[in-house]
């Protein structure tokens, strides 16, 4: 049944390439604008979930140590990093993406087609996670004519399907 002309074709994420080597982008499409935002709802699910109990001893922390307003401002806004560290080495590993980019087929390569190594993976998490938390509407509307966004163009990164019609 697999060599059958009336099956769909699949887009396998084991078709991934290996570490360190570069990929032909013809076999990949670019992801839109709402599988990136569904991929990204996936992982705030996560995230929310794995940081509330952080959150909260946070929150604790920084209202009874922290005097000033902006400066607990500050402090929250520092919070990403443990969320951006950690999205970070998991596009850099060998699942190329997130947990929701995983679900829904996506990777994250170099705009070249390799793979991405940790510390460009760190880059674009950080200006990531800055730019949502300070204005999502934003971050999510300057996605440019391939679907880059702010993060991939300043990482030089692209977030792509597998082509289910290449070779």
């Amino acid at each position: 049944m697999a060599d059958s002309p009336y099956r769909p074709p699949l887009a396998e994420l084991t078709d991934l390439p290996p570490d360190g080597a570069v990929v032909d982008l013809s076999d990949y499409t670019p992801a839109s604008s709402w599988e990136r935002l569904g991929a990204y709802l996936i992982d705030l699910v996560l995230v929310i979930v794995g940081s509330v109990l952080f959150g909260m001893v946070l929150g604790v922390l920084v209202e009874s140590f922290v005097p000033h307003r902006w400066l607990r401002s500050l402090v929250r806004l520092a919070a990403i990093v443990p969320t951006a560290l950690a999205f970070g080495v998991i596009e850099a590993s060998g699942w190329r993406g997130s947990p929701g980019k995983k679900v829904l087929g996506l990777v994250v390569l170099r705009a070249d087609g390799g793979t991405m190594e940790l510390s460009r993976s760190l880059k674009r998490n950080f200006i990531k996670y800055v730019a949502i938390n300070l204005c999502f509407v934003l971050a999510f509307s300057v996605l440019g004519g391939e679907g880059r966004s702010l993060w991939d163009n300043s990482a030089a990164t692209r977030v792509l399907k597998r082509n289910p019609y290449a070779r």
